[in-house]
């Protein structure tokens, strides 16, 4: 019989023989590769983004060989599911799937958002902000206990709202209050200058995702990695139906 490659598997089950996690991230703008075992990184790579679909493989090759290790070693992989680059996110999303589906290596996605917010330093409650295009933001409030604890669901808001939603939604008189922001990049911690609140600034994602998913193992889900989370609509037009063909000189005679 045929094996699901979307079927779920038991997040009670471990190898504690193979702790080691995998981890991709080519949601943001800074690519990353990582391998952990127990919280202890054990190799990472990472680079800009328009080098990661033709260098993605080879850091995947070189991570697992200075750590001594082969993908059948591995308890499981990891990837950033979004939201994101559109082409990043299913870039490292299908490199996952297609391990799944060759060796049943386990899988699973972990959104953006939350593996921002556990690049944020302990004790603090942090607004984790992704681009969501020009002067816009996608924005979710996390605590930053490991794993990380949503507070809310995720919004998308105009960088015009997000210092009217820090100071109302988030008022910092409130036992709630954002202690910071956290974003992926300086570039992106730039566009956030006006606002009063810290900026946290994550660097590469993927060695994040492979310590919280080596510390805390998931639930491994190939389901979830076919699942990018967009949280928008595809910039795109569906087109209507095709209007009819009309014999050579129908329509001049209409």
């Amino acid at each position: 019989m045929a094996r699901d490659p979307s079927r779920s598997v038991d997040p009670g089950v471990f190898d504690t023989a193979r702790v080691a996690v995998l981890a991709l991230d080519t949601a943001t703008p800074r690519v990353s590769v990582a391998i952990a075992r127990g919280g202890l990184v054990l190799a990472q790579r990472a680079g800009a983004q328009r080098e990661s679909s033709k260098l993605l493989i080879a850091w995947i090759d070189e991570v697992l060989a200075q750590a001594g290790l082969s993908l059948g070693n591995l308890a499981g992989a990891v990837a950033a599911s979004g939201p994101g680059s559109f082409t990043g996110l299913r870039v490292g999303l299908a490199t996952l799937l297609g391990f799944h589906q060759a060796i049943d290596l386990p899988v699973t996605g972990i959104p953006t958002l939350a593996l921002l917010a556990a690049a944020t330093p302990a004790g603090e409650r942090v607004a984790s902000l992704v681009p969501a295009g020009p002067g816009v933001w996608f924005a979710q409030v996390y605590t930053t206990a490991w794993p990380p604890v949503p507070q809310g669901d995720p919004r998308r808001l105009p960088a015009a709202d997000l210092e009217t939603w820090l100071d109302t939604d988030l008022d910092s008189t409130r036992t709630d209050a954002v202690d910071a922001l956290i974003v992926a990049t300086g570039d992106e911690a730039a566009r956030l200058t006006p606002l009063r609140c810290p900026v946290h600034v994550a660097g590469p994602l993927a060695p994040v995702a492979a310590r919280l998913a080596s510390l805390h193992p998931p639930a491994w889900n190939a389901a979830a990695v076919r699942s990018p989370l967009y949280l928008a609509p595809a910039p795109v037009t569906v087109p209507g139906a095709p209007k009819p063909v009309l014999p050579v000189g129908e329509g001049a005679r209409r």
